[in-house]
């Protein structure tokens, strides 16, 4: 053939589809390719490597070295449309390796799968929370609260979740292991509901914290103590006698148990004076400087307290003729916070002289609390209503608190079995 050109191509009219036909004549190679509507013939010399081919879909063609096939066809890859290629030994193959890319395409199987796209721990995070917030009606300052502790991560928080392994995110801790044990829980429950997130959403497949339990702080722990019998004698004489702002609350919490921010947001509908009960319903909570009100305890669980003849009597006259609103505002008419009750309560505990220092223990407004529940315990009251009392949500929180002061009575309560033992002639001998 006196062909001397690198390619020559004609383009045909066809309404039918038919395969493509490849054959040598001499030092040329061609190609009669028809797809769709439109066929094209192809010949280019073989010994020109720069020489341009145009593959249709479906195209099989043996390989330049004359060893096997190579197959292309157009699939569907993350709703794009890309070329690939197969190869085999013979045709037969390379068909069945089309086929099976084809039907791959069509379920969808030759997509990106989620967990080789890079995402930002960060940028996942803020949308679940703020997801989560939405659609299951979590109050504004959890939200705030999840966020707060997001951002008390730093710049971990912007690595991508798959870059996230258990031993990165133990250095981590490692790293912040100073800080207060209340952020330490904070973020180790938010990294761990992230990532189990983004398992539900396939972006990994296993929580890399599953084995990892949570660190423990460095940073010494202020453990709260309850008022000696003594104390508390010499801070209801304060109370009772001298002008303390905040009294009330002080007072109401040593009698009932209530955490102060349950004192700070009881309203007189809470208060049931002809039967003599504390509905604790709500509690007050610190946010950026503000005061909020949230209409449910902090553990969820809310309780009535029958309360005593004075505890009543005391009651009434701190609601007075109010027949709505809250029972305890500032001065200014404001909702009171547990800081303003705490800063008073210090003051006091130091001017009159209250504390034993001999003790071991911080003394806060939330040590009333724990003295009523002290004083419960030594009476011989069984913990489990006391776990009821204070609003426990699991009993081993009462057990975990008031472990010390079971013990320190552990023999009294002994001798009173076994005193009542004897008194119904039941023995042993």
């Amino acid at each position: 053939m006196g062909i001397t050109a690198q390619s020559i191509t004609i383009n045909l009219l066809t309404n039918q589809s038919k395969p493509c036909y490849y054959g040598f004549c001499h030092r040329l190679y061609w190609r009669f390719d028809v797809f769709s509507s439109k066929g094209e013939l192809e010949l280019a010399t073989k010994d020109n490597k720069n020489c341009t081919r145009s593959y249709g879909n479906g195209s099989i063609y043996p390989k330049s070295n004359g060893k096997g096939f190579i197959g292309e066809v157009f699939v569907t890859i993350d709703g794009q449309k890309k070329r690939k290629k197969v190869s085999g030994k013979n045709k037969s193959i390379v068909r069945s390796k089309i086929k099976e890319l084809q039907i791959q395409s069509e379920a969808g199987l030759l997509d990106t799968k989620p967990e080789e796209k890079s995402v930002v721990f960060y940028d996942f995070a803020i949308d679940f929370i703020e997801r989560r917030a939405k659609l299951k009606g979590i109050e504004e300052t959890s939200e705030k609260r999840d966020i707060y502790s997001l951002k008390k991560m730093g710049d971990f928080a912007n690595l991508y979740i798959q870059d996230m392994n258990e031993d990165r995110i133990e250095r981590f801790f490692l790293e912040n292991i100073s800080i207060s044990q209340s952020y330490i829980s904070k973020i180790f429950q938010l990294m761990n509901r992230v990532f189990n997130e983004a398992i539900r959403k396939q972006i990994i497949s296993e929580n890399p914290m599953r084995w990892l339990e949570k660190p423990k702080s460095a940073k010494p722990t202020k453990i709260i103590r309850a008022l000696t019998v003594t104390e508390e004698q010499r801070l209801l004489e304060v109370l009772k006698t001298e002008d303390i702002l905040y009294a009330p609350q002080m007072l109401l919490s040593l009698f009932t148990g209530c955490r102060m921010g349950e004192v700070n947001a009881l309203e007189v509908r809470d208060f049931d004076a002809k039967n003599k009960v504390l509905r604790i319903r709500k509690t007050v909570s610190e946010d950026n400087g503000g005061v909020t009100i949230h209409y449910h305890t902090k553990t969820y669980h809310n309780r009535d307290l029958s309360l005593s003849d004075d505890v009543a009597e005391f009651l009434s006259a701190c609601t007075g003729d109010k027949k709505d609103g809250f029972i305890f505002l500032s001065s200014a008419g404001t909702i009171v916070s547990t800081s303003q009750v705490n800063t008073e309560f210090k003051k006091v505990l130091e001017k009159y002289d209250i504390l034993d220092k001999s003790l071991d223990g911080d003394v806060t407004c939330h040590s009333c609390r724990h003295t009523y529940a002290t004083r419960f315990l030594e009476s011989g009251s069984g913990v489990k209503v006391l776990q009821s009392l204070l609003g426990h949500s699991e009993i081993k929180i009462t057990l975990g608190v008031y472990c010390d002061v079971q013990d320190s009575f552990k023999q009294a309560q002994l001798d009173t079995s076994n005193k009542y033992l004897e008194k119904n002639n039941l023995s042993i001998m």
